[in-house]
């Protein structure tokens, strides 16, 4: 009986990123070899470009009560049909020169969220 609800649950989501989603979001993720060395060898390769809803974690004292990781500076909300993101992604908001790790993902019957952290890299 629940599943009946879901396509309007996933539709006022839809409504929410489209509204509040930042610009379109570069999705990376690092793709390896192992060398004729016997070593791993790659880079982080672009997957997708879509639009994502990132917004900041509101203080760090609810990160228990919201069972998140600590090391969660932001939340991610994508389409439910978005692209399956996974740990260690690299999320990159076009224009921004900040990029995001992503450090845990989540599945919705509306949405998919993840958690991410902000990271500077020198």
């Amino acid at each position: 009986m629940a599943g009946r609800f879901v396509p309007g649950m996933r539709d006022e989501v839809r409504l929410l990123i489209e509204e509040y989603g930042n610009q379109n979001v570069s999705i990376r993720r690092y793709i390896s070899s192992v060398t004729t060395g016997g070593r791993l060898s790659g880079s982080f390769v672009e997957q997708a470009t879509e639009k994502i809803w990132i917004q900041p974690v509101g203080g760090f004292s609810e990160v228990e009560a919201a069972d998140l990781d600590a090391q969660t500076t932001h939340l991610c909300f994508q389409y439910w049909s978005g692209y399956a993101l996974q740990a260690k992604d690299r999320l990159l908001p076009s224009g921004e020169t900040l990029e995001y790790d992503v450090i845990r993902t989540h599945l919705k019957e509306s949405h998919r969220f993840s958690e991410i952290k902000q990271a500077r890299r020198g």
